[in-house]
């Protein structure tokens, strides 16, 4: 009897065939899951990315806002010289003291007033301030020059700002250039990177300074030679870096850190300002940025701290590759049963097709051999009767099948008949 070449498979190959779909499923699951989670990595990167950016605009903001903030103080003092005569230093206390800058303006160190003093006054302003109780007044540093300036105001009038009190600023190169240009644009003016003369104690922190013109009560200053002319002097305040931005962060400050270079180029002789406490990571998120500020420019450099992600949900990624990694393995299980069901399907196929063909072989030999031949089931029904059988009786195969074969019999040898065929069945189990 010829059986199909599918069932000709050995258990061995079959084995191995359900084996290699079973690697199959598995790779197409992890094939999936891996592609799943890059794209799952790439959009975690993508909203870190995305919030870093958000984080940097929210500090340069705070920055600029802070500036802002400053030179609206610096406009309050300019009017309240222009809306007065002339203005004292009980006056400028007492504007400044409302201001309650230690609890609103965090980082100021006070709001002054540099005045103009030309050469041939000078005497006379000197005189005139040591009869105001200030008998060691003296402008410095000392020198002859055409034109002085003297910080004659500066308030807070207490602690490290008494020792700035009657020093030219306008004689100093960085500090000099942000007072002209604030008096040749009539805005304020922002001074590059300088030690402040109150630094006086170990905390040496870098510093600048902005600067408004203050011009004469009723006199034009719309032009250039205009405001050269009638300036009086400038209404001022200094900065500590580290106060400067302190707090500038907010809740999140932990999120990014902070370099501030003076000037467009990075160097360390132009660093402001770092919190930086440690090197940051080549993978760190950077940016850089160029801030213009009244003639001046800042270049900041802000990196990501690992606290920055902290915010941010990476979970997914983890998920993925767990559940994927699981269901893989699930995917190569299904894949092996169904090849080895296939095979079981295509052997049994196989197998009844070989069965019915060596059926109907059968069927051709025992229609062809010359006995009757009559074959029964268990129930003892029969089951079917080769041709010889049916001419010997003149019936057909459907009056033969189940009981009718008994039909056949002579009724005087019914009982005997059935009783053999009983017994017969009976031997046989």
């Amino acid at each position: 009897m010829a059986i199909s070449m599918a069932s000709l498979l050995s258990p061995w190959r079959r084995r191995l065939k359900a084996l290699g779909g079973a690697y199959l499923g598995m790779f197409i699951g992890l094939l999936i899951t891996l592609s799943l989670w890059y794209w799952s990595e790439r959009a975690y990167e993508n909203n870190t990315q995305a919030y870093f950016d958000f984080r940097v605009r929210q500090l340069l903001e705070g920055v600029d806002k802070r500036l802002e903030t400053y030179k609206q103080v610096l406009h309050g003092a300019r009017g309240l010289f222009a809306a007065s005569i002339e203005v004292d230093r009980a006056e400028f206390h007492e504007y400044v003291r409302s201001l309650n800058l230690e609890q609103r303006y965090p980082g100021i160190q006070g709001v002054g007033f540099s005045l103009i003093v030309p050469k041939q006054q000078k005497e006379a302003h000197i005189k005139e301030i040591r009869g105001q109780g200030f008998s060691n007044y003296q402008i410095y540093p000392e020198g002859e020059r055409e034109v002085y300036t003297t910080i004659l105001y500066l308030e807070p009038f207490e602690g490290r700002n008494l020792v700035a009190f009657s020093y030219d600023m306008f004689m100093e190169p960085v500090r000099h250039r942000a007072m002209v240009y604030a008096r040749d644009n009539d805005a304020v003016g922002m001074s590059g990177k300088v030690t402040l003369v109150q630094e006086i104690d170990a905390d040496v922190q870098a510093g600048f300074l902005l600067y408004l013109p203050v011009y004469r009560n009723g006199l034009p200053h719309y032009a250039e030679q205009e405001r050269r002319t009638n300036i009086v002097g400038w209404v001022y305040a200094p900065f500590r870096m580290k106060d400067f931005i302190h707090g500038i962060g907010g809740e999140r400050a932990g999120d990014l850190s902070l370099i501030i270079y003076d000037g467009d180029k990075a160097s360390p002789e132009s660093l402001m300002y770092s919190d930086q406490s440690e090197q940051t990571s080549s993978h760190t998120l950077v940016k850089s940025q160029k801030l213009e500020i009244g003639g001046h420019c800042w270049t900041l450099v802000i990196h990501s701290e690992p606290g920055l992600k902290s915010w941010l949900t990476h979970d997914q990624s983890l998920t993925i590759l767990i559940s994927g990694g699981i269901l893989s393995f699930l995917l190569g299980l299904l894949f092996r049963e169904f090849i080895a069901r296939g095979d079981a399907l295509a052997y049994a196929a196989a197998a009844n097709q070989d069965l019915q063909e060596s059926e109907a072989r059968f069927r051709l030999m025992a229609d062809s051999a010359p006995v009757l031949i009559w074959m029964t089931d268990a129930g003892q029904s029969a089951v079917w009767v080769n041709k010889h059988w049916l001419d010997f009786t003149g019936r057909n195969l459907h009056q033969e099948i189940g009981r009718g074969w008994l039909e056949s019999v002579h009724p005087s040898h019914l009982e005997l008949v059935q009783k053999l065929f009983d017994w017969h069945f009976n031997v046989r189990t």
